[in-house]
């Protein structure tokens, strides 16, 4: 199995109203996986990872961070087998051909559109990688409220929305002087010009100085038909403030089944030898880096992953499947 799936109502009574929903597996650490937001009185379907090795029995555990007031119900919980399996010491079948956009082919300076209210408000630069000299990524630096990076996509042929799951991409969240809380902030995303997402609470995004990859479900977006049906589009994406100084590299869209599109298209080989990799950098699904150096996908336990590399000179990021 790679997923839990369980449906969740916030009642509309009590003290219910922006509570961090957290779960854990076998008394595991605790992880956030949904807050109420304004969603009370809403079914919503969460899906959360499986990272448990070995034996066919568990513990699993969901609720509410807070001290009391809890009001919920849960509905439908079901487990999502694997769709393909993977690992050992070769590479691993991601499915469908992979693109991706690192920003490395950009040049220094080079700038991208946003969306905000004036000119003045923000701008997105492709600079040098906060993190390693020697790589590249975009600056964002804002003004005013809700100005965000915004790209235009296509997606490979035949493929349209309703064919990928979740939107990713990594942030490193400069530290800013003119900002005591420069991590706490709402993050917001727009598929042509039309908000899908947003937070509340201002929730911490990633530590200080860290690359983080977010990830968030497309089932999460209440896309129409028309939506689901787009094969080009554009989208917003980034954190509401008017102090931005932060930066977002390895954008993505990850297909169901599996196989992960990053923008724009850039084709590469169905397979992704992971054993040519300089390292290894390994993330569960829910975005959180369980590994920093990997040195092999053979030491990796039963479960879904996504991993980014660094093979032959070129950057490489896939979803990854071990069945042993």
């Amino acid at each position: 199995y790679e997923s839990f799936e369980i449906d969740i109502y916030y009642g509309t009574s009590g003290d219910n109203y922006h509570k961090d929903v957290k779960y854990s597996v076998n008394s595991g650490s605790k992880t956030k996986i949904d807050a109420t937001g304004d969603n009370l009185g809403v079914w919503k379907t969460l899906i959360i990872p499986v990272n448990v090795s070995g034996g066919n029995t568990f513990t699993f555990e969901i609720g509410y961070h807070a001290n009391s007031g809890a009001n919920f119900y849960l509905d439908n919980f079901k487990m999502k087998e694997k769709t393909g399996s993977g690992g050992g010491g070769g590479g691993g079948d991601i499915g469908e051909s992979s693109v991706f956009e690192d920003f490395e082919s950009k040049n220094i300076n080079d700038a991208y559109d946003m969306k905000r209210w004036y000119p003045e408000d923000g701008s997105a630069i492709v600079g040098a990688d906060p993190a390693d000299s020697n790589g590249k990524s975009v600056h964002i630096l804002t003004s005013n409220w809700d100005a965000f990076l915004k790209m235009n996509i296509a997606l490979p042929s035949g493929k349209t929305l309703s064919d990928y799951e979740t939107f990713s991409f990594d942030i490193y969240i400069v530290n800013n002087s003119d900002d005591e809380y420069p991590n706490y902030k709402n993050m917001a995303i727009y598929l042509d010009d039309e908000k899908k997402y947003e937070e509340s609470d201002y929730p911490g995004q990633a530590e200080i100085a860290t690359w983080t990859t977010k990830i968030y479900s497309l089932s999460d977006w209440s896309l129409s038909n028309e939506e689901m049906g787009k094969s080009s589009f554009s989208l917003a994406f980034g954190l509401s403030t008017d102090h931005g100084d932060y930066y977002i590299d390895n954008v993505a869209l990850t297909e169901k089944g599996g196989g992960s599109v990053f923008i724009p298209s850039v084709r590469a080989s169905n397979i992704i030898d992971w054993s040519k990799a300089d390292y290894i950098q390994v993330y569960n699904i829910g975005g959180q880096l369980l590994n920093s150096n990997l040195s092999s996908v053979s030491a990796l336990s039963d479960g879904c992953y996504i991993l980014k590399a660094q093979i032959e000179g070129q950057r490489a990021i896939g979803k990854i499947i071990i069945s042993k």
